[in-house]
């Protein structure tokens, strides 16, 4: 639940965002040639992204590239609400704050990283750059346009700067367009908590759609075909491991242990914790 939002535009366009809000909390975002750049100021959430999935919590960042992302906010530590700051980049607003030119760096040059996100780990510099951002958002009568050129202006220069795996390369090639294989992206989510909706957005596609395509690739619907291969882990988890009947059920990607154990028995003929006794 959203409990306020406050965001500054140049050109039409939103560029930052402040958003507070109450976990659980999973938002499912596409950015169509746009790269956003996000900081927890309070809060843990898990981000999905392809092929991809990543971790932030309070102080950290994360530079995403365009593509679609699920970010699954579960808890807030010791806070009871998240906070977040995003930035939002396009190529038009890059071209109108570099009126001389868009840098280099900021140009692809065909550089093979397929990454669609970076983590940031807490960084002093950054820090303080949205310590200074936040003083904007609770004076907005010193906002303008010159101002907000200057901050975006200097983000971008700040993540240039710090030498981190990833950032640059990420930087030099925000807008390039990520084809990832369909059939991948599946594979590689399929143990995570997400449900057919998630699924759908990480593919950038409707429910209907991506229902389709699901079918026409695994020649399944896309819930019998998940359920099952997660019980299938579940079941190798129970043979061969020591782990708790509880964590295999959630490892697995089940959000409940009783819609777990009655899945594994109608498939097994056995309960979990039976079929663990008799491995």
């Amino acid at each position: 639940m959203i409990l306020a939002y406050e965001s500054y535009q140049l050109k039409e366009t939103r560029v930052f965002e402040k958003v507070v809000f109450k976990p659980p909390f999973k938002p499912s975002v596409t950015f169509e040639q746009e790269a956003c750049f996000i900081y927890s100021v309070a809060g843990e959430g898990m981000l999905y992204g392809g092929k991809e999935k990543g971790t932030i919590t309070s102080k950290e960042s994360i530079l995403m590239k365009c593509g679609s992302f699920v970010n699954h906010w579960k808890s807030a530590g010791n806070n009871e609400f998240c906070e977040i700051i995003a930035i939002h980049v396009t190529p038009g607003i890059l071209d109108f704050i570099y009126e001389d030119g868009v840098p280099d760096f900021l140009r692809s040059k065909n550089v093979l990283n397929h990454q669609v996100f970076t983590k940031i780990p807490q960084k002093t510099i950054i820090d303080e750059y949205i310590k200074g951002l936040l003083f904007y958002f609770e004076n907005p009568e010193l906002i303008n346009d010159d101002l907000i050129v200057l901050k975006l202006k200097e983000l971008i220069l700040l993540l240039h700067t710090i030498d981190y795996p990833g950032i640059r390369e990420l930087l030099n090639g925000l807008f390039d367009p990520v084809v990832l294989n369909f059939k991948a992206i599946i594979q590689s989510q399929l143990f995570e908590e997400l449900e057919l909706r998630d699924y759908a957005d990480l593919t950038n596609m409707s429910i209907s759609t991506f229902k389709r395509r699901f079918k026409a690739i695994f020649n399944d619907t896309p819930s019998h075909y998940i359920t099952n291969k997660r019980l299938e882990k579940a079941a190798q988890l129970l043979k061969f491991t020591d782990k708790r009947v509880t964590d295999v059920c959630f490892e697995c990607g089940f959000n409940s242990l009783s819609t777990f154990s009655k899945s594994f028995s109608k498939k097994y003929r056995l309960s979990p914790s039976d079929y663990k006794k008799d491995s």
